[in-house]
């Protein structure tokens, strides 16, 4: 799928922390919930390191907030999207429209009334940083989030994907994604297989 942020040719690496795609899945015993790994990947353009620091915070903070508020975090059960409503306060208008279409995707509305209890095993965060002028202009959020309900529906989710953001007056705001879904099948978990294959959606504003 195409990216709706693309960063140029001359990007080079960012931090040395592991990418999304080679972290390891946490231990679900432990007690307190799981943070964010989070990195820097590409940075194209010129930033300083103070710079590319702020970005990386600030788009870390939003990305938090929509995992937190869309998945794991919070009481449960929970019912109605109506409830969900912090997960998208950092999304641009337009891509908030197009994410309550996808909110079976993008939150946990669809099972949430059913669920007890939710503990992430997995949350790795790749951040792009796209510069211009010395500023950051543009990031791309690659996330990488695994984690188990508990209740009536007992089952592991894996959320995977991107999300494109943008520095505004009112902070760094998602205005695309890129995101998929599945569901790991029961007694499963611990080996990796595959089960049912969730939804998957994308969106981007018109720049």
């Amino acid at each position: 799928m195409s990216a709706v942020l693309v960063l140029g040719a001359s990007a080079c690496t960012g931090d040395d922390d592991d990418a999304p795609s080679g972290e390891e899945a946490s231990p679900e015993a432990s007690a307190a919930p799981l943070a964010t790994r989070v990195s820097v990947g590409q940075v194209a353009g010129e930033l300083s390191p103070q710079r590319r620091a702020q970005a990386k915070q600030a788009v870390a903070d939003v990305v938090d907030g929509w995992i937190d508020a869309a998945y794991v975090g919070g009481e449960w059960p929970r019912e109605g999207f109506a409830a969900y409503t912090d997960a998208l306060r950092d999304f641009t208008p337009d891509a908030r429209r197009r994410a309550a279409r996808d909110r079976g995707l993008l939150t946990n509305v669809a099972i949430g009334d059913r669920v007890e209890s939710v503990r992430a095993s997995r949350r790795v965060l790749q951040i792009d940083v796209l510069g211009a002028g010395g500023k950051p202009v543009g990031a791309t959020a690659r996330i990488g989030l695994r984690f188990r309900t508990d209740g009536e529906v007992r089952r592991v989710d894996v959320v995977s994907g991107r999300l494109m953001l943008t520095p505004t007056k009112k902070g760094w705001k998602v205005f695309g994604y890129d995101v998929s879904r599945s569901t790991i099948a029961p007694g499963k978990a611990g080996k990796g297989k595959a089960g049912k294959q969730g939804e998957q959606g994308r969106t981007g504003e018109r720049r």
